[in-house]
């Protein structure tokens, strides 16, 4: 029978327990009568006693013999408890029952001898000094259960105890675990007697039959039982996972607790999925009291490892955890493996601050403190005081701080907080003389901000408590902006040149707010300024060739990642900075002078390649980097393809009692411009409600409406307008890149300065009035009137297929983009054909039910082809076929047709028809769909940026199109997350704009692995360009879910709801 237990807070019963005795008072007890007065039992001597505060009246119907009373059921518990062998008596100051059963089957009560004070006696043989309650009536019962004289009397349990408080005098409350974890997120119990029973709102559930709970927990959220039944879920997890970081935080007890059952129970249902939910911090407690119990000098390793040559390598006392703790540990870096832990040795004595490490470290350090006025007037020092904590000493008066110059020292600094960037014993053998932990510099960051906030300086603490979020939110930033191994580099070829080189780093996670490029200062070795310039003050002479020290220096672009410098007097020594060009960014430097042309006699002898141990530790770094860049900026970039423009929604104000009232005209004296119906007006404004920068529109009005009569909330008043931008400084993600990339590839400009971007919400009622976007007023900074002689013909903007002619001077659109949908997909085209002339427009699509033909143009990407095999397409071909890695492609269709040879060699033959075309059944005039995937490779991100040999494929889109007699009706581009890499965009920016000059519609969407049912984290973007020709059908199911292929039965093809 399951339980029901109250967890809620709530009175409790006076409890008091000894060694020999439990005192339980019952004068004011939760569903008990109020004439109890209090219960006593004997440990030793198993006696339970009863004690009844006003137990006059049944002492009057003993007296009398009435055996009919059963007076809060002990009549009836006194039954049962004889029959079970235990000897029950009543009794008073003067006399004694004892209550047995006759040979006839009958029971009754027999009266002993006077036992005068010998009641109050026994009641105050209780040991602990907590004496019953005074002032006991001479009406008082003692109602005892025991062992009497006989020896077949049984002793009282404590278990029966508590099982006859609550049947005897219906006491629920009084077995309470012994230790209650409470949370708003649910409860852990931490009793014996609850182990692996579970609580859902206060009612005990069945558990599920997967494994069982090592302790017992209470959940309050009730969606978690089904028919009674405990459903593990990611909710479940997280809910236990909160739990558990609570009981963590509360005392090292529960961090124990929590790792035995990870190292000797890891199966347990307890521990199932909080790995994936458990915070840094908790994790980092987990960590904490590991090390505190076995030891640091103890080396750690997995279950898979062989013990035996660990045991050989490291000589040192060897710790296996499971694999359970081991992933849990291992993704913050608080755990190292046994091959890691070889790089690391003992720090020396008295570290040296002379180390690329301590240099850098310390340089960073030192900007972040004179960044905030706050922390600038603090004097740092460094002592030599090997503490665990940075912050050896701090004099508020002085505003003088000592920190231990041991966190300066690779190793010291990284005993507590790993990580696998390099080890000091090689970082000569480093490629790049440059070294920076973040993480370091941050913890150390982070105690003085700690120590600032909480001394008194004058402000109010609930400002020092905000200032110093926004400190560590600055500083984060700042560091993820620096740029990474700068590097200054002769040329052989001329002596008078060098170059400097930095890669973009972290940087790229703040490439949307990166505007400005690069600022680089060569200085020379001697220039004192380059030892005291931290930070960039924001104040730069782009025209003039050198710094204000002197020193040669370059403004740069953002995706440039090199500077050159000419003229140059040879065989001098170089000091380079790099920083972004904006006030307060950190220079990033080497850390002594360096001479880029000196002769290679003279240069000491540099190790071609690092050692295998330090490329896969910067690797594995690099990787973790890439997975974070998924994570963050990739989502932010592929937003950008979506523009926000005007209100999305109606709002209060257009749904209220009062809405807004439409008018023709519209005057606004802040911006001294009439507003008026079927006008054309060219508008600076904000995009969304006055978010980001301002915007060059072109609106044309359909609509305007004032704010009601009695509601004076809704602002200037809304247009609503039909939206242009200009193409050539679009918004969209790296687009303006990508022309000017285009125009400068082709020497000729493709996109006018005239060429306006149409944005659409709703394709059927595109550019008309029902699709015309409120925008508000107050977003506006400027307006004029576009003169109609700029609009052409019909005193309107022109929609064309083609550019028209070059002497035109009237705004003109080929394209739309979608605006205001989900940021996780995006759609950009040409302009739906009722919006062209009839000349130009495309017959309605047909309905067509043949299978579709897919040709895939990468056939060692087999995910792709299997999934259209899978809903019935027909796989035909496969171009660029490699006879050795292809063949399982082969093997999965042997019926399809192969061509050998690089992908632009194939289509070039078929387009010039050396080769026959992929087989087609002209008569079903089936759909016919291109594959083309990318895979993903463990590359860094610099590589991606770096190198175009993956994204060159990206170049034959024109052969694509061109190549087969049956235009391609659908292209699926499957594309890892790093084609938004700038350079890797600029080629694939080259496909897409050939696929919308050849009018195809295309849509773009990222898709989650996870969310579609796959192991693993990351995503992909997913490219599906559709042709707007004539006589063709819908495009397939691309972005449905995968149960919709398993239960859809149709094989139809129809025009896209674009």
């Amino acid at each position: 029978m399951n339980q029901v237990f109250q967890f809620t807070p709530r009175p409790s019963i006076n409890h008091t327990e000894t060694n020999d005795f439990v005192y339980i008072n019952t004068a004011q007890p939760i569903q008990t009568d109020p004439s109890w007065g209090f219960i006593l039992f004997n440990k030793e001597k198993g006696i339970l006693s009863f004690n009844i505060r006003d137990g006059l009246k049944l002492r009057r119907y003993l007296d009398h013999g009435q055996l009919s009373v059963s007076s809060n059921n002990l009549l009836k518990a006194a039954m049962v408890m004889t029959l079970a062998g235990y000897q029950v008596r009543f009794e008073s100051r003067q006399n004694q029952w004892d209550f047995f059963f006759s040979e006839t089957g009958s029971f009754c009560f027999t009266r002993g001898s006077s036992t005068e004070d010998v009641f109050l006696a026994s009641l105050n043989q209780f040991s602990n000094g907590s004496a019953p309650p005074e002032r006991i009536s001479t009406g008082d019962l003692a109602i005892t259960i025991g062992p009497g004289g006989f020896a077949t009397h049984r002793r009282v349990m404590h278990e029966q105890l508590i099982k006859w408080l609550g049947v005897t005098i219906e006491i629920t409350n009084f077995f309470q675990p012994h230790q209650l974890i409470c949370t708003p997120h649910g409860d852990l119990i931490c009793d014996p007697e609850f182990v692996n029973k579970i609580f859902v709102n206060g009612i005990q559930v069945s558990n599920p039959k997967v494994g069982s709970f090592l302790l017992g927990y209470h959940f309050r959220d009730g969606q978690l039982a089904s028919d009674g039944v405990l459903v593990l879920s990611d909710n479940e997890a997280k809910l236990r996972t909160l739990i558990w970081e609570t009981a963590i935080g509360a005392n090292a007890h529960n961090v124990r607790v929590l790792i035995a059952v990870l190292r000797l129970n890891p199966g347990a249902l307890d521990v199932r999925g909080v790995g994936r939910f458990l915070g840094n911090e908790s994790v980092r407690r987990v960590w904490e009291v590991l090390v505190e119990d076995l030891g640091r000098e103890k080396i750690f390793c997995r279950e898979t490892d062989d013990l035996n040559e660990v045991k050989c390598r490291t000589n040192r006392e060897i710790v296996v955890l499971s694999s359970a703790l081991w992933s849990i540990l291992r993704a913050p870096l608080l755990i190292r493996t046994w091959t890691e832990e070889l790089l690391y040795k003992a720090p020396p004595s008295e570290p040296a601050l002379d180390t690329p490490f301590a240099i850098t470290t310390k340089r960073v350090f030192d900007t972040l403190i004179q960044l905030d006025p706050i922390t600038a007037n603090l004097t740092i020092t460094w002592v030599d005081h090997p503490l665990s904590s940075p912050l050896v000493y701090a004099d508020a008066k002085t505003q003088r701080i000592l920190l231990s110059k041991y966190w300066l020292h690779f190793i010291h600094a990284h005993n507590l907080s790993p990580c696998r960037l390099s080890d000091v014993a090689r970082q000569r053998k480093v490629k790049y003389n440059y070294l920076q932990c973040d993480h370091i510099v941050l913890t150390m960051h982070s105690k003085i901000v700690e120590l600032v906030s909480q001394r008194p300086c004058g402000y109010p603490p609930v400002y020092m408590v905000n200032w110093a979020i926004a400190v560590q939110q600055m500083a984060t930033e700042k560091l993820e902006e620096i740029p990474r191994c700068v590097e200054v580099v002769g040329d052989t070829m001329d002596p008078s040149r060098v170059f400097v080189t930095w890669e973009l780093g972290l940087s790229q996670q703040a490439v949307k707010f990166v505007q400005s490029g690069y600022h680089v200062v060569l200085h020379r070795g001697d220039c004192g300024v380059a030892l005291v310039q931290l930070a960039h003050d924001g104040e730069v002479d782009a025209s003039s060739p050198t710094a204000p020290c002197g020193c040669p220096h370059r403004v740069l672009g953002r995706q440039e990642t090199q500077a050159t410098f000419e003229g140059l007097f040879p065989m001098q020594a170089y000091i380079p900075v790099v920083s972004l060009n904006t006030k307060n960014s950190i220079y990033a430097s080497i850390t002594k002078p360096s001479n880029p042309n000196r002769p290679v006699s003279a240069s000491p002898p540099q190790q071609a390649t690092d050692p295998p141990e330090i490329e896969a530790i910067r690797r594995e770094h690099s990787v973790k980097f890439n997975e974070d860049w998924q994570k963050t900026t990739f989502p932010v970039l592929f937003a950008q393809f979506t523009p926000r423009i005007g209100i999305t929604g109606p709002g209060a104000e257009l749904i209220g009692a009062f809405p807004p009232v439409p008018v023709a005209v519209l005057e606004s004296p802040r911006l001294n411009f009439r507003f008026e119906r079927s006008q054309y007006v060219s508008v600076r404004a904000h995009s969304g409600l006055g978010e980001g920068d301002a915007e060059q529109f072109i609106l044309y009005i359909c609509g305007i409406h004032v704010p009601g009569a009695v509601n004076h909330l809704q602002g200037e008043g809304r247009l609503m307008v039909t939206v242009f931008s200009f193409l050539r400084t679009t918004s969209l993600c790296l687009f303006h890149l990508g022309l000017t990339s285009l125009a400068q590839g082709q020497g000729k400009e493709d996109v006018g300065l005239r060429e306006l971007l149409l944005h659409y919400q709703n394709f059927d009622t595109m550019g008309h009035r029902q699709d015309a976007i409120i925008f508000p007023i107050e977003s506006i900074e400027s307006v004029e009137a576009v003169n109609p002689t700029s609009l052409g013909p019909f005193e309107a903007v022109q929609y064309t297929v083609d550019p028209p002619d070059p002497l035109r001077t009237g705004y003109y659109c080929r394209f739309a983009v979608r605006c205001n949908g989900p940021p996780d997909s995006a759609v950009m085209m040409p302009v739906a054909s009722h919006l062209l002339t009839h000349s130009k427009r495309w017959p309605e699509p047909q309905y067509i039910s043949g299978a579709p033909s897919v040709i895939d143009l990468t056939p060692g990407c087999l995910g792709p082809a299997e999934g259209f095999a899978q809903v019935g397409a027909r796989i035909d071909a496969a171009m660029g076929f490699d006879a050795v890695r292809n063949c399982t492609w082969k093997a999965r269709y042997p019926y399809a047709k192969v061509y050998d040879g690089p992908i632009e060699t194939v289509l070039n033959d078929l387009k010039r028809k050396r080769l026959n075309q992929p087989p087609s059944d002209p008569r079903s005039q089936s759909p016919r769909i291109i594959l083309l995937s990318l895979p993903e490779k463990e590359k860094e991100l610099q590589q991606w940026d770096r190198s175009l040999e993956d994204a060159e494929i990206f170049r034959t889109m024109p052969l694509i199109i061109s190549a087969f007699t049956q235009r391609p009706d659908f292209l699926v581009l499957s594309l890892p997350a790093w084609v938004l890499v700038e350079r890797a965009w600029l080629e694939l920016f080259k496909g897409i704009w050939t696929l919308l000059t050849s009018r195809y519609a295309v849509h773009m969407r990222r898709v989650s692995f996870t969310d579609n049912g796959l192991a693993r984290e990351g995503c992909m973007l997913v490219i599906k360009p559709k042709s707007n020709r004539p006589n063709r059908h819908q495009r397939p199911r691309l972005f449905q879910s995968p149960q919709h292929h398993r239960t859809s039965n149709h094989r139809h093809w129809h025009r896209p709801n674009l």
